[in-house]
């Protein structure tokens, strides 16, 4: 089959897909984190009181049933717990977030939650290495912004490069510009657009 030219997602599959695209992350990474949290209970690297005290930091239990202060419990872990932990924790945590955002290559949930075909600009199959990269820089840079102490830094610096989808008449994102890939829909349009539809394997009349 010869390479498939589609049209370019509009901005509504766009959003779509980012928001599928960062909830199935989300699942992915707190199951990520329970599983990595339980082993380090199962092995002995924490006890149960980091468990409650770091689970009032994030709002389970009352405050003052395992430590009043909440900002410091968030330390109890890395505190209490040999110095490889945390870091190493951490780095699985977004590995196995970062290869569920790409699915090991194949496109993020979102492009297969919205039918969207990502294709290099000249309508190519995309190597698994290029969408491997669209959805790292993202996480990238929301590690940068936790690591400027604010989740929320973290969420405005992800989210900036992907704002240039509003202004570009192909809706790419800078992730999608640095990485190489133009993302096409498979839902029918009318009238004329930028990318041809191949036609090669239609039967004939």
């Amino acid at each position: 089959m010869s390479d498939q030219l589609l049209p370019d997602a509009t901005r509504g599959e766009r959003v779509r897909s980012a928001a599928a695209t960062v909830g199935a992350t989300l699942v992915v990474g707190i199951g990520a984190t329970l599983v990595v949290g339980i082993g380090l209970f199962v092995y002995g690297v924490v006890t149960k009181q980091d468990i409650l005290t770091t689970g009032t930091a994030v709002g389970f239990g009352s405050p003052g049933q395992y430590g009043p202060d909440r900002a410091q419990s968030w330390h109890g872990i890395a505190a209490n717990s040999p110095t490889w932990v945390a870091p190493v924790s951490l780095g699985l945590v977004l590995l196995i977030a970062w290869l569920g955002s790409c699915r090991f290559g194949h496109g993020t949930p979102g492009d297969g939650f919205m039918s969207l075909t990502v294709r290099t600009t000249h309508g190519a199959p995309v190597p698994r290495w290029r969408n491997m990269l669209r959805t790292a820089m993202p996480l990238a840079l929301f590690v940068a912004g936790l690591a400027l102490g604010s989740v929320w830094v973290g969420v405005v610096l992800a989210a900036l490069p992907w704002l240039t989808a509003f202004v570009r008449s192909d809706r790419r994102t800078v992730y999608d510009l640095v990485s190489g890939v133009r993302v096409g829909t498979n839902a029918p349009v009318k009238g004329d657009f930028e990318w041809k539809v191949d036609t090669s394997t239609r039967p004939s009349a």
